[in-house]
C-alpha cells in the first residue's frame, strides 16, 4: 500500500500536483495489519468511515441551474464510448426514464408533484439523453468516413462476416443504427465528409429553414431542450420555450415573455437575434441582410 501510494505521490509531481498528506486518509476493506501509513516521512492514518462532502446534485441550498451544469459535466461523461452502442428503441427509453428520474431527484420533484418532464428539462436545461447519443453517434460515424480507407475503424466499418446471417429476427447492427438516426435527421452518408458542418445529428443552416427550426437547432447546440408547449398565461396559442424565454406568433409578430416579470411584449429583430443567440460569427458567409430577410422570411411562412 505504501508502495503504490508513493508511486501515486511521484506521478502527481510530474503532473506539477502535490498530494495534500494532512487531508488524506485511507479505508482498508481487508484485514490491515498497520493503522499509518508512511509518506515519505509523513503519516497517512487509517480510519473506519469518511466524512462525505456534500450531495451537491440534492442540495437545496444550489441552484438548479449549477445542477444542470454538473450534471451536463459530471453524469454524462458515463457515456463515454456510446457512440459505439447499437440500442434499440426499447433501451433508450430505459435510459431515458433513468435521467428523468434523476433530474426529478436533483430538482427535489416526484411524480406526485405532478411536473412535466419537459418543465424539468427546461429547468435543468438538459438535452434528451437519446439526442445527444444520436449526436455522438454521428459524429463518430463522420469521424470515420473521413478516415482513408485502409485505417482500421474504416475496415471495421465496411467489414462484411462470410455467410448467412441466422434465422429469425436479426441482431441489430451498429450499421441499422446509424441508417435510422441518418433518416431521422434527413442527412445521408456525403453529409459526413462536409467537415464544415457543425454535426450530422443537427439541421443545416440555410434559407429554407423555418424559425421554429432554426429555434430548435440552437437549442440542440446549447444543450437546451426545445419545448413546442402552449404556456399557461396565453391558452391556444403556440409557445416555444427557449431557456428561459418564452416565444410566441401572433400576426406575424414575435412576441417575448419574460418569466421573471410574466409580461408579453413585441421584439425587434436585434434582440430577437440576441434572445436567440444569433450573430453573423455563429453563420459564417451569410451577410446581416440575408439574415435580416431570413428571419421575415421565417415568421411570414409560420
Amino acid at each position: 500500500m505504501e508502495e503504490k501510494v508513493q508511486l501515486w505521490q511521484r506521478a502527481l509531481a510530474d503532473n506539477g500536483l502535490r498530494l495534500n498528506v494532512k487531508k488524506t486518509k485511507f479505508i482498508s476493506s481487508e484485514q490491515c495489519s498497520g493503522s499509518i501509513l508512511d509518506c515519505q516521512g509523513e503519516t497517512i492514518e487509517k480510519v473506519e468511515e469518511f466524512r462525505y462532502l456534500g450531495r451537491i446534485l440534492c442540495d437545496r441550498r444550489c441552484s438548479r441551474t449549477l445542477k444542470g451544469k454538473l450534471y451536463r459535466t459530471v453524469v454524462r461523461a458515463a457515456l463515454y464510448g456510446s457512440e459505439c452502442w447499437a440500442l434499440g428503441k426499447a433501451q433508450e427509453r430505459q435510459l431515458h426514464a433513468a435521467e428523468m428520474r434523476m433530474l426529478r431527484w436533483a430538482c427535489g420533484w416526484t411524480r406526485r408533484d405532478r411536473v412535466r418532464n419537459e418543465d424539468v428539462r427546461a429547468v435543468m436545461k438538459t438535452a434528451p439523453i437519446q439526442l445527444k447519443m444520436r449526436e455522438q453517434r454521428l459524429m463518430w460515424y463522420g469521424h470515420v468516413l473521413r478516415r482513408p480507407e485502409d485505417h482500421p475503424t474504416r475496415l471495421a466499418l465496411d467489414f462484411e462476416a462470410p455467410g448467412k446471417r441466422p434465422r429469425g429476427a436479426p441482431r441489430r447492427r451498429w450499421k441499422d443504427v446509424i441508417k435510422r438516426d441518418l433518416a431521422e435527421v434527413g442527412a445521408t452518408a456525403d453529409d459526413a465528409l462536409d467537415r464544415m458542418r457543425p454535426n450530422l445529428g443537427m439541421p443545416i443552416s440555410s434559407s429554407h429553414m423555418s424559425l421554429k427550426e432554426m429555434l430548435e437547432r440552437i437549442a440542440a447546440q446549447h444543450d437546451l431542450t426545445h419545448i413546442p408547449q402552449r404556456d399557461r398565461l396565453k391558452e391556444g396559442r403556440q409557445v416555444y420555450w427557449f431557456g428561459t424565454q418564452s416565444i410566441y406568433l401572433d400576426r406575424n409578430i414575435v412576441y417575448v415573455l419574460d418569466t421573471q416579470s410574466f409580461s408579453w411584449r413585441p421584439v425587434g429583430m436585434e434582440e430577437l437575434l440576441q434572445l436567440a443567440g444569433i450573430s453573423v460569427l455563429h453563420l459564417p458567409g451569410v451577410i446581416p441582410f440575408i439574415i435580416v430577410t431570413f428571419f421575415f422570411q421565417a415568421i411570414l411562412s409560420v
